[in-house]
C-alpha cells in the first residue's frame, strides 16, 4: 500500500492462535506500507499468540499512530504494537506514537512495543503516552527498540506500574536519544535489559 489511514475504530476481544497470528487486530505487512495514519482507534481485550495486535513494517516511510487506547492486550511477541522490516531491504522508516494509552497488557517476551533485531529506522518518536499496568513474563520491556535507530525521543511520557521498564537497546547506536518530560514510578525490574 502506499497510504493506509485507519481512524476511529474500535476493535474489542479479538482473538487469534496459531503459527502465522502476527497481527489480531490489524496487520500491514507483506509488501510494506508508504504511509500508515493510526488515529482514534481502541483494541480492547485482543489477543494475537504469535504476534501483537498491530503488526506494521518497520521501513514504513511515516507512522503516525495518534490518539489511540489500547487495553488488555495479549501478544506472544508484543503485547500491542509490533514493527517488523517485510520489505527486508535497506529502507528505514520514521515511527511516531503520541497522546496513546497502554494499560493492563501482557507480553510473553518482548513487552508493548518492540521493533525486531533486523530493524531500519530513521526516527522513533513516543510523546504524551501512558504505559501502566504491564505484565511480561520472559523479561520483556515496556518499549524495546531493537535493530538500528538513528533518532530516538521519549518526550513526556509516563511509564509506571509495570515489571519491566524500557529496554531501548538502539540507543547504544543511536546518533541522537532524547528522554525530556518523562515519569517513572512503581517499575519493578524483571530483566537484566532495564533501563530508566
Amino acid at each position: 500500500f502506499s497510504y493506509v489511514r485507519i481512524s476511529r475504530c474500535t476493535f474489542s476481544s479479538n482473538y487469534q492462535y496459531g503459527p502465522n497470528s502476527y497481527g489480531v487486530d490489524m496487520f500491514l505487512g507483506s509488501g510494506g506500507t508508504d504511509v500508515l495514519i493510526w488515529d482514534l482507534n481502541q483494541s480492547l481485550g485482543s489477543t494475537s499468540i504469535m504476534g501483537s495486535t498491530l503488526v506494521f513494517d518497520s521501513a514504513t516511510r511515516q507512522a503516525n499512530i495518534t490518539n489511540s487506547k489500547w487495553d488488555k492486550s495479549f501478544g506472544g511477541i508484543a503485547s500491542s504494537i509490533y514493527m517488523y522490516p517485510f520489505k527486508n531491504d535497506t529502507s528505514s522508516g520514521r515511527i511516531s506514537i503520541n497522546n496513546c494509552t497502554f494499560t493492563n497488557g501482557v507480553s510473553v517476551t518482548n513487552g508493548a512495543i518492540y521493533s525486531f533485531y533486523q530493524s531500519v529506522i530513521e526516527e522513533f518518536r513516543m510523546e504524551n503516552c501512558l504505559i501502566a499496568y504491564h505484565y511480561f513474563g520472559n523479561g520483556g520491556n515496556l518499549v524495546y527498540l531493537s535493530g538500528v535507530v538513528e533518532y530516538v525521543y521519549f518526550l513526556n511520557s509516563t511509564f509506571r506500574d509495570s515489571s519491566a521498564g524500557l529496554a531501548p537497546v538502539a540507543l547504544l547506536t543511536a546518533r541522537t536519544s532524547e528522554f525530556r518530560g518523562c515519569t517513572f514510578s512503581g517499575i519493578t525490574a524483571t530483566s537484566p535489559t532495564y533501563y530508566s
